[in-house]
């Protein structure tokens, strides 16, 4: 009797210590974690108890009060909302991170790589440089040869523009940035309409324009005056009006068609008229 008396003790024990851990559904207490088994951690989210996965080789762990989860596995694993912004180094180069209720991997590809933060789950990501197709959780970053910037669309970076200037794409103010587009460009090459408008660009060897359509350079109208195309996208047709500005010992039509002018003192002065009407032709005007 003393026998069987003893064996319900154990038993009772078992189910005691049995039913005292927490299981996935079960009520909490805000922030209370616990680990389920040694790859899954609980986390109190909206008052119940959900599995977190730790594919990490350090699995999940229970010391004392604390409970320490290994994320280093757990890319494309979906996460609860409470753990958003939790990341972990997974190499010197790439960060993970939850972000809108999933893990993601992104790369670190700034100087300053990825490093742990002051806090547990915690990193300093530099996010400051990036490529087409890395992973991402910012929407714009320059690319890293800072050519182009990106934009990240659907947790990948495409790239939104090429930064053809002299500061190319580059950083500004807190972490933002900004792309210098006031260089050449060639048909094909990518761009951001809402930065263009009607705008017109200059191709590399300055003989035409190209206008931005549809995210992309189109070609625009062959620019055969003495200045061909210059600064922003001016175009020198070869027409000019008495008194503009010009430089060395270029010649144009006038915008009236009647005269040839020529450039004096860097301004357009009358050279002769033109019995019928003047035509700019093969680098040269004309009268007929």
């Amino acid at each position: 009797m003393r026998e069987s008396a003893w064996w319900v003790l154990v038993v009772a024990a078992l189910v005691t210590t049995t039913s005292c851990k927490p299981r996935p559904g079960e009520r909490c207490a805000p922030g209370k974690r616990a680990c389920y088994d040694p790859k899954t951690e609980l986390v109190c989210a909206n008052g119940a108890y959900v599995p977190n996965p730790c594919k990490g080789p350090d699995g999940c762990k229970e010391k004392d009060d604390d409970v320490s989860c290994d994320m280093r596995g757990n890319d494309g694993e979906s996460c609860a909302s409470e753990l958003a912004g939790r990341s972990a180094c997974l190499d010197a180069k790439t960060n993970l991170t939850c972000f809108e209720l999933k893990y993601h991997k992104e790369p670190c590809r700034g100087p300053k790589g990825c490093a742990p933060g002051g806090k547990p789950y915690e990193t300093m990501c530099d996010r400051s440089l990036g490529e087409a197709g890395d992973s991402c959780t910012t929407m714009l970053r320059c690319s890293s040869d800072y050519s182009h910037r990106l934009l990240c669309e659907n947790h990948k970076y495409t790239v939104l523009e090429k930064c053809s200037g002299p500061k190319h794409c580059f950083l500004k103010g807190n972490e933002g940035t900004a792309c210098d587009i006031t260089g050449a460009f060639s048909v094909g090459d990518i761009c951001h309409e809402p930065h263009w408008g009607d705008g017109r660009a200059c191709t590399p060897d300055g003989k035409s324009t190209v206008k931005c359509k549809a995210g992309k350079f189109v070609a625009g109208q062959d620019c055969p005056g003495p200045q061909h195309c210059h600064g922003e996208g001016t175009c020198d047709m070869g027409i000019a009006s008495l008194g503009d500005a010009c430089t060395g010992d270029a010649k144009v039509c006038s915008d009236d068609g009647k005269t040839v002018l020529e450039c004096r003192g860097n301004k357009y002065a009358k050279e002769k008229s033109c019995p019928q009407s003047c035509a700019f032709k093969d680098g040269k005007p004309s009268c007929s």
